[in-house]
């Protein structure tokens, strides 16, 4: 997450990959059925030098002028180009890097950005799981991709294997079935927690008491998803923030208030109430004397925050 010595442009990326894998794993679109019985892919994308450059399919540069020429009716295009690695899933054994290639057009002004928009794996690299299409390498191969964070690998891994099981809870219907979700907020697995965590917020079985419940026994991290999942859905945060008491725990909930702020629906009162969290984690920070712009990440967590005002 957060390294206190980075300098602007690389906290600038870290903060962006770190919104957008609290974003994607929040989201679990990977529980949905058909989607969770298919056979996703764990891989590490490295793109090669160049990626996410323009380009102008068929331009030269004209010898005699010097001057760049592009075809009649050409459109600029990005290059995403690269190799990836298979980590786990799927039908091969890990470990052969494997090429992406291809070209996309350039985004047009006025459409809504997407999460790839954000932070492309393809472009900055990262560890992603994926449904594998038919031909290997280029656009249409790499289908519903969420972005992780590294060291969740292997727990994405075995909660996949956990989503082949038999007769397993994806919605709280029961009081059963919420206490069952109840007990994996525990779970060393994160992916499996965070997966129960976004189920039990969408049913409306989240609880305050099972909020003060994760703050002193979930992992740091699980408090992203937290905020993210309780703001896109119209809930308050700012009691559950007043509670905290760790500066890590804080610094977690400020990117969950970010990622819910960047990726926000259309309606503006979700992004109110983001921008309203973000200021109660800075206010919460100095209360408890950690500085609020003690590092570069953190300066930009709230900055980007406070420049949407």
């Amino acid at each position: 997450m957060q390294i206190a010595h980075a300098n602007a442009a690389q906290a600038q990326v870290m903060v962006l990959h770190d919104i957008r894998a609290v974003h994607d794993i929040a989201s679990l679109g990977w529980l949905i059925p058909p989607m969770s019985k298919s056979r996703w892919v764990i891989a590490r994308i490295e793109p090669a030098t160049g990626s996410g450059a323009g380009t102008v399919p068929g331009g030269y540069i004209d010898g005699a002028t010097g001057k760049f020429v592009a075809p009649p009716n050409a459109s600029p295009v990005t290059i995403r180009k690269g190799t990836w690695t298979l980590i786990g899933g799927g039908s091969e054994a890990p470990g052969k890097a494997r090429p992406y290639d291809w070209t996309q057009p350039v985004q047009q002004p006025g459409r809504v950005l997407a999460p790839e928009d954000m932070y492309s794996p393809f472009v900055q690299g990262g560890v992603v799981a994926f449904l594998p299409g038919k031909e290997s390498g280029d656009r249409d191969f790499f289908r519903h991709v969420n972005l992780l964070f590294p060291d969740l690998a292997n727990d994405m891994a075995a909660a996949l294997a956990y989503l082949q099981e038999p007769g397993i809870v994806r919605e709280p219907k029961s009081d059963g079935d919420a206490a069952h979700l109840r007990a994996m907020l525990g779970s060393d697995n994160e992916v499996l927690a965070a997966a129960a965590l976004s189920l039990l917020v969408k049913a409306g079985r989240f609880t305050a008491a099972d909020a003060d419940d994760l703050l002193v026994r979930a992992k740091p991290r699980l408090d992203a998803i937290l905020i993210y999942s309780l703001l896109a859905e119209g809930r308050t945060v700012e009691p559950l923030i007043q509670r905290a008491r760790d500066p890590d725990r804080l610094r977690w909930m400020a990117l969950g208030a970010l990622a819910a702020d960047v990726f926000r629906a259309p309606q503006a009162t979700l992004g109110t109430s983001a921008r309203s969290a973000l200021s109660a984690v800075r206010d919460r920070l100095s209360a408890l004397g950690s500085l609020p712009d003690s590092d570069e990440y953190l300066r930009i967590v709230f900055d980007r925050a406070q420049s949407k005002q």
